[in-house]
């Protein structure tokens, strides 16, 4: 009985194991849906090759937003970097960037006009005011389609959007720790007070009716 020897052979047994699996993996935009569960949809490979994107002061604190925001069939990808809001294809060729300030919370992605484009929706600070922004990509350039001054500072701020009751909406928490609900018909904002304390973590809120009684509620 060689106890090394055994485990050698377990150990080599499970590595067949995992590796005998299939490496594809649906793939859309990563914990992108209401529930922060990571599913998406799309197939990725891993690894099948890769891709490198550079830029001077290059690098941010949140996820990367993957979907076809422009109907063109193509998936597109959001970052933000340096101040700038900026497009990337699927080989990480810059399409398009435009100035929108220190960006200040995880962004997201919602359709909420039903045109065909998707929206990049996002906090950031411009000198030194916090907007709520809305952008779309389309004929190849970045379009502002609203924003929305905050009151407060909206760091930690992760935005979720979704249809509340036939209203679409966006909902986040601001550094005061107000939650707020964006009315995307309207272009306005509404917030209500839920503690003392500054909020000192990123918070994204998943949302789904956790109590059964046919109304989401937003977990932070």
């Amino acid at each position: 009985y060689n106890k090394g020897l055994v485990m050698k052979d377990y150990l080599f047994m499970l590595v067949f194991i995992l590796s005998s699996f299939s490496v594809n993996a649906s793939w859309q935009t990563y914990q992108n849906d209401l529930r922060n569960t990571g599913i998406a949809n799309g197939t990725g490979y891993f690894p099948l090759n890769t891709a490198n994107f550079t830029n001077d002061n290059f690098g941010m604190d949140f996820q990367p937003l993957i979907s076809d925001i422009n109907s063109d069939s193509n998936n597109e990808i959001v970052i933000f970097s340096n101040g700038s809001l900026i497009i990337l294809n699927s080989q990480l060729d810059m399409l398009s960037q435009t100035k929108v300030g220190s960006i200040l919370g995880q962004p997201t992605l919602f359709d909420f006009d039903d045109d065909s484009f998707v929206e990049i929706i996002f906090n950031a600070r411009q000198n030194p005011t916090d907007y709520f922004f809305a952008y779309r990509y389309i004929n190849s350039n970045l379009q502002q389609e609203f924003n929305i001054t905050l009151n407060n500072e909206a760091d930690f701020g992760g935005i979720k959007c979704l249809n509340i009751n036939g209203v679409n909406s966006c909902v986040f928490k601001d550094k005061l720790n107000y939650i707020h609900t964006v009315n995307l018909d309207t272009k306005t904002d509404s917030s209500y007070y839920t503690s003392a304390y500054n909020e000192t973590r990123q918070t994204v809120p998943a949302i789904g009716d956790i109590d059964n009684d046919g109304n989401p509620e937003a977990v932070f």
